[in-house]
């Protein structure tokens, strides 16, 4: 699921910064707060697999 969550991420920011070059920020004007968001969600998952993973060893 990390895996999936960073893949997102990497795409989203890729997105952000093409608007940006274009100048159509405008275009998408929660893509900012969505990778925020999803950032955050990318963190707890990373914590919560590291605790997983600690409790099977």
């Amino acid at each position: 699921m990390l895996s999936k969550i960073n893949e997102a991420e990497r795409l989203m920011s890729m997105a952000l910064a093409l608007l940006d070059e274009a100048g159509e920020l405008r275009a998408a004007p929660h893509l900012d707060m969505a990778l925020h968001e999803l950032r955050g969600v990318g963190s707890t998952a990373g914590v919560n697999e590291e605790i997983a993973s600690a409790s099977t060893h």
